[in-house]
This record gives structure tokens, sequence and C-alpha cells, in this order.
């Protein structure tokens, strides 16, 4: 089988040499068919997130109730999809987190690794990321944030199930044979970088009933790696197993990568990271009084108190920007080409030159033809619009919701996936508990847990699949550890004169 041969001849070899980057790579790329990133709602939307919150929405810290948080460390990992799942009766968490892992057979259909029919386009999207030291303040109606982020996206989009089957099954499936496969304006993309971010949000109007607040952050982005593959239109019939006639090809691949295409070492040429870029989000919130009081201006900064509210809205257009990557790039076209190409099971391909040379052969008899000559490429984050709203029904219960709406900013573009949520939270200064409810590319229904005490936060977004209740079509995961000081106190750790009233 060609998937097979792929695998054993190139991607496998290119990365079996060394553990951690085996298990990074088993991570973002041997799972990218069954993945889908989810938000962090418990801690997102959360009034002690701090600076946590500022990824979800900018003005988080100016309607938190933190008036200095300190992330010292926190991470997370978001997969989940509508093709690929493990079945329940043969997914154990404690195999997979064992010092020598057991991962589920691909061979028995119905056993084990299995894949769903349902769905004819195939979506899919991983989110991993490291947040270090960072921090946020609040200084009256001015709040100020410094973060750092390592981030690993990978998505895929409207991919035709046949596509899928075939990568899953190889070549020798029969029921793939001599049957026609077409898809247009599907893609594949991941990115890879890390960043600083800064953040500043102020309160336009802070009245007894009514607040207003806008807020933006600032990312400088150091690309690590990128890719894309994007096909506007494919038509094919495999058939046998080793014969694939292509009709049409109209599709543009491109990646900068720290590998030595020639010979697969890791890393390859200098330097590391191989692109730079800068992105943006903005946000504005409306928040809701529970009560109406004038306070006097406090004397000290950290006397500010959040008000209780009745209710918070917010709305956000998060990740606006790209990487443009100049070091060690490729970028291969196929313009509207057809072709019959004989003993493809043969093929293989040592390292990535051979292999793009190969298919500029392939398709244009010509190991050169298919290269577009460019030395830079640039790839779009993951663009999306966010809506938010909290409601407190009893003092220290909420009542959540958000929705999050992919935005195109471009051509090439790791596409984040469609999200509703709806949740149940309980907080107090030291302890939080909440009950997300997420619906992710409003097929999927997930349940989820978060939990916070003092300065631990941890949860996932998707609780019934982890214990096992559920087939496995994904997983997700976080926690962290932090320190905040809560609005409304001052260094005694005692409420401020001014609103002792106020806290709760």
């Amino acid at each position: 089988m060609i998937g097979n041969r792929l695998i054993k001849s190139t991607t496998f070899r290119l990365f079996v040499q060394n553990k951690w980057i085996s298990i990074l790579f088993f991570i973002s790329q041997i799972i990218p068919f069954q993945i889908s990133g989810q938000v962090k709602f418990g801690q997102s939307l959360s009034n002690f997130s701090g600076i946590y919150g500022v990824y979800l929405n900018p003005t988080s810290t100016s309607n938190s109730k933190v008036f200095l948080d300190i992330n010292f460390f926190s991470a997370g990992l978001s997969v989940n999809n509508n093709f690929i799942f493990i079945h329940k009766e043969d997914f154990k968490l404690g195999n997979l987190l064992s010092n020598n892992p057991i991962f589920p057979s691909t061979a028995i259909r119905g056993q084990g690794v299995d894949y769903s029919e349902k769905y004819d386009l195939i979506h899919a999207f991983v989110k991993t990321e490291v947040i270090g030291p960072s921090f946020s303040l609040s200084l009256g109606q001015h709040s100020f944030g410094l973060f750092n982020r390592g981030v690993v996206l990978t998505s895929v989009y409207d991919l035709p199930s046949e596509i899928a089957v075939m990568v899953f099954e190889g070549l020798d499936h029969p029921p793939l044979h001599n049957l026609d496969i077409s898809g247009k304006d599907f893609n594949l993309a991941a990115l890879a970088w890390i960043e600083t971010g800064f953040n500043y949000s102020y309160i336009l109007k802070r009245g007894v009933l009514d607040n207003w607040s806008v807020g933006a952050n600032y990312r400088r982005l150091t690309g690590h790696s990128g890719a894309y593959a994007n096909i506007n239109d494919v038509d094919f019939t495999l058939l046998s197993d080793s014969r694939l006639e292509f009709r049409n090809l109209n599709a543009r691949l491109g990646f900068s990568i720290p590998l030595d295409y020639s010979s697969n070492d890791y890393p390859g040429p200098s330097p590391l990271f191989k692109g730079r870029g800068n992105a943006f989000d903005f946000g504005i919130t409306y928040r809701r009084n529970l009560k109406s009081h004038y306070l006097p201006p406090p004397s000290r900064n950290c006397e500010y108190a959040q008000r209780p509210y009745l209710i918070k809205i917010g709305i956000s257009l998060l990740d606006m920007g790209n990487i443009n990557y100049s070091s060690n790039v490729t970028e291969q076209e196929f313009d509207n080409v057809s072709v019959s190409w004989n003993r493809v099971d043969t093929t293989e391909f040592n390292n990535i030159n051979t292999l793009t040379s190969q298919l500029s052969k392939v398709f244009y008899g010509n190991s050169l033809a298919s290269s577009t000559g460019r030395n830079d490429i640039q790839i779009n984050l993951p663009t999306s619009l966010s809506l938010q709203a909290d409601f407190q029904y009893f003092p220290n219960w909420y009542l959540s919701g958000t929705l999050i709406l992919p935005v195109k900013s471009g051509n090439f573009q790791v596409r984040t996936p469609k999200q509703g949520y709806l949740g149940l939270r309980y907080e107090v200064e030291k302890f939080e508990i909440a009950l997300p409810l997420s619906y992710y590319e409003f097929e999927h229904l997930h349940v989820g847990l978060h939990g916070r005490y003092r300065y631990l936060f941890f949860g996932t977004d998707n609780l019934a699949s982890i214990l096992g209740v559920s087939d496995l079509y994904g997983y997700d995961f976080y926690f962290g550890i932090k320190f905040h000081l809560q609005k409304g106190y001052c260094k005694n750790m005692r409420p401020a004169k001014n609103c002792k009233h106020l806290s709760f």
C-alpha cells in the first residue's frame, strides 16, 4: 500500500530516531484526521482567569475579579473529529500514559481504531499550547498584561471522505476500486510558533449600572514551521492497487520545516525558526451591574473591586495575522494537470526532495516543473469571531454561553472549528467548578469539567471520551498553576474600606 510505503520510507524514518520528536509527531501528524481543537471554556470564562482570559477576549483583564495575576505555567492539548475514532471497549487511558504506551490496533474493522462513514466531508483540527511566565495588572480603568506562549496547530477542512478512507485503508481496498473520487476547495494546514504578546484593556465607562470596556492584544510571532496544501479541484479514479487515473488536479502545496530536505536530518539548515509574523486580537464587553452603588474613587488601585454583575456580554475578533516563512521554503503547484499513474504502489520517497521531484515528474514529465521558485510563503492564523455571555442568576452561580465562528482571512490558513458552548459555573475566590457543554462543528456534543482550587486549575471539554463512556472521537485536557490577588483587596489581604459590601 502506498500509505504504508510512505510512512515506512519517509515519515517514519524522519522521526523514529528521536523519542520526543516521535511523540510530538504522533500527536500532530498521525492523528490529524481525528482531531479538532477546543477552547478551554471553563477557564477562559472564569472571573478568576486573569491573563488566561485574554485569549478569548482581550477585555477579560478589565472584567475579572483579579487585580494582579501571575501565570507560572499552563498547558493544553485538544483533539477530536468526525472520521477516525477508538471504540470505547478498546480505549484505556492508563495504556496511553504508561512508560511503554499501548495503542489500539487498526487491523480489524469494528475494533480498536476505526473510522466512521456518516459524513461526506472530514473536518479536523489540533491545538497544543504551552503558556509560560505571564502576568496581568489592573490599575483603575487601565489593565495591562504580558504573556508568552508556544502553539502547534493542524487543520483539515472539507476533505472528501473517500480520500480519508483511502489514506486509512491504502490502495488495495477493493470498495475504492473503479470508484470516481472528486473534491473541491479542501485544504490542510499546519503552524508551529512561539509568541510574546502584550494586552491592554480600558474601561470606557464605569457607571453605577452600565460598564463598557475595550481591549486589544498585540502578539509577535516567531515561526518554527509551517505547511499547507490547498486543493481547488481533484478528480480521479483508483483503478487498482497499482494504478491511479487523474482526470484533473489543481493544487498548491508549500512548506517550511526545520529538516534537511535531501537527507531528512533534524534539525536541518539554520536557523531553527523559519519565519516571523504579527497577530492582533480585539474585544469589547458590556457589563450590567447587579445593584446600583456609588462609591468615591479609591485611594489605591488595589481597592477597585469588581462589582457583582447581572449579565456580561462580549464580542471579540481573534487571531488576525500571519507568519511569513523565508527560510528553507519550497512550494509546488499543479495547475489543471492529468495523468495515468501506473505502478503507483512501487513508488518510494526516501526524502522530501525525492517526493517533490517525483510528483513533478509524474504529472509534468519534468522533476522541476511543479516548483514555483518562491523563496517565501505566508500562512494565516485561524481567525475567528467570538461572542460571549455570562449571566449571574444566583450569588456565585453563573450561566455562560459562547459562540465561535471561523473567519476566512487568506487562501493559505489554518481553520478553527465552529463551536457553541453552554455551561454552569460556581465560583468563589478559593474554589471553582464548572460543567461546560460544547457543540463541536455543530455535529458532536461534548460534556466537560473544569475545576480550580486557589491557584491550581485543570479541566477537559470532553470528559465522556476520556473516561471511556463513549467512543473516542477526540480528547481534551488542560492544567496550570498561577497566583492572583483579588480586586478590592490590598497587601494585607483584607477588604478595602470602601468596597467591603461589594465583596462576595
